[in-house]
């Protein structure tokens, strides 16, 4: 991976915790998740600096009061609940992440299919 991709795709990590409010106490956080989360658990299947994931059903929060605690049951609740409102904003087109034109959903949804299909 080039050092372009690599800023790109932080960027869109850092971009996705600062508009979806259900991840916006992760946003000051957010490279440091995709460095030492993401990107550790991609490339080693571990996390690093501190970073735990843990399984705990009885907390509400996707983090714990802002450390390097992560709930899984709970993160994945919130990205799916996410990618849901997505999916419902492109097909009935209401607004989303405070784009209120399902066109331009929609454009930009093709566009990433597009991308992905040249690619592969």
């Amino acid at each position: 991976m080039d050092g372009n991709s690599f800023r790109g795709n932080k960027n869109v990590f850092m971009s996705f915790f600062k508009n979806h409010n259900a991840f916006k106490l992760m946003e000051s956080k957010s490279c440091d998740f995709y460095i030492n989360v993401r990107c550790a658990c991609l490339h080693e299947t571990q996390t690093k600096n501190g970073w735990t994931i843990h399984s705990d059903t009885e907390q509400t929060n996707l983090v714990f009061n802002g450390e390097k605690i992560i709930f899984r049951e709970n993160f994945q609740k919130a990205l799916e609940n996410s990618i849901s409102d997505y999916k419902k904003a492109i097909i009935e087109g209401v607004s989303f992440n405070n784009i209120d034109s399902s066109t331009e959903l929609r454009d930009n949804f093709k566009a990433k299919m597009n991308n992905i299909c040249d690619k592969s």
